[in-house]
């Protein structure tokens, strides 16, 4: 298992270092604002359902939208991170097949770490089977249970967000506005290359 990650990542940093990080970086950070825009704009529309008589439950619909982002942006971020760990200086152009190949590897990279740790630590009982063409197939004892389970919290969260259940005194919320701390970021040691 260790030797598979191990392979991954290196096709990972191989097909990283194929591209400029100066003209690859506004791709990924764009690619990862539409997809936090995307659910953002499913957010509005679900609590706009959410008071009027629909044929589906606005809750479960955004449970599974939140399910889909937080799967995505942590692929994303784990893209941007590479790019940013590597700095390469390749001269292709990130083009959306090798974006979406790229986001491939990545996830079924961090399907490989989240099984081998819970084949090292006994977390859940998983088996791993790798076919003759480096196929691979996760599974997990019980996986409709926990496909459930997820099912059922991320529905509530969703219910939560949406106001439809919880008490909504009971929210944290930051006396500070996000915007304050925005100046901070812009002088982060890669700021120079998000201003190319």
């Amino acid at each position: 298992m260790n030797l598979l990650r191990k392979r991954v990542v290196e096709e990972i940093d191989a097909e990283v270092s194929k591209y400029d990080l100066n003209r690859a970086l506004p791709y990924l950070i764009t690619h990862t604002d539409a997809l936090i825009n995307n659910y953002e704009r499913k957010l509005v529309s679900y609590k706009n359902a959410a008071g009027h008589p629909v044929d589906y439950d606005p809750a479960e619909k955004l449970g599974e939208q939140e399910v889909e982002l937080i799967r995505l942006h942590k692929n994303y971020r784990y893209l941007i991170e590479k790019f940013v760990q590597l700095q390469p200086e390749g001269s292709t152009d990130l083009r959306p097949s090798q974006f979406q190949y790229l986001v491939g590897m990545i996830d079924w990279l961090l399907t490989l770490y989240q099984a081998s740790d819970s084949l090292h630590y006994g977390l859940i009982p998983a088996g791993v089977e790798i076919s003759d063409e480096y196929l691979i197939n996760v599974t997990y004892a019980n996986d409709e249970v926990l496909n459930a389970q997820e099912e059922i919290f991320a529905t509530e969260q969703a219910g939560i967000e949406l106001g439809l259940i919880g008490n909504p005194e009971d929210r944290v919320a930051s006396p500070w506005a996000t915007e304050v701390f925005l100046p901070e970021f812009d002088e982060s040691p890669i700021s120079h290359v998000a201003k190319l």
